[in-house]
């Protein structure tokens, strides 16, 4: 902004009216410029303000449905893992059975099939492993033996 000073003779008279003219004119527009600056936010006007809380709600959506997508997406993949985990597990432990009852179906005492030998064998067998509650002698003709 310019300081306008009073000319020194007539013949600068007119070029100082002519600057003062334009300076006028410019402090004008620099008014003009900060107002708009310092002025209230489009959307404080209620007509836009419908138009902005629109956009806003619609961005919210939007970010609430992405990351909702992600937390499921990350839920699902926690699951399955566990899933994954606890048939790992399953497999583990009935693989172990299954090498027991082998084990005792192999053993020579066993495979004679005389119950009256297999009894105190099975018997014994139930107290070692506590796994097991029962065991059974199925015979070659279906007939069945249980403790």
């Amino acid at each position: 902004m310019c300081v306008c000073a009073a000319a020194p003779n007539k013949k600068a008279a007119p070029l100082l009216a002519k600057h003062q003219q334009f300076c006028s004119i410019r402090v004008a527009a620099s008014a003009q410029s900060l107002a708009a600056q310092t002025a209230a936010p489009p959307f404080a006007d209620p007509a836009n303000s419908r138009h902005h809380g629109f956009n806003i709600s619609t961005t919210a959506c939007i970010s609430y449905f992405f990351v909702r997508g992600l937390i499921l997406d990350n839920l699902k993949q926690i699951a399955l893992l566990k899933l994954e985990k606890g048939t790992d597990e399953i497999d583990r432990w009935l693989s172990s059975r299954k090498a027991e009852i082998e084990t005792i179906a192999y053993d020579p005492t066993v495979s004679t099939l005389n119950w009256k030998l297999v009894e105190p064998q099975l018997q014994r067998e139930i107290y070692r492993l506590k796994e097991y509650f029962i065991l059974s002698l199925t015979q070659p003709d279906g007939s069945l033996s249980t403790l």
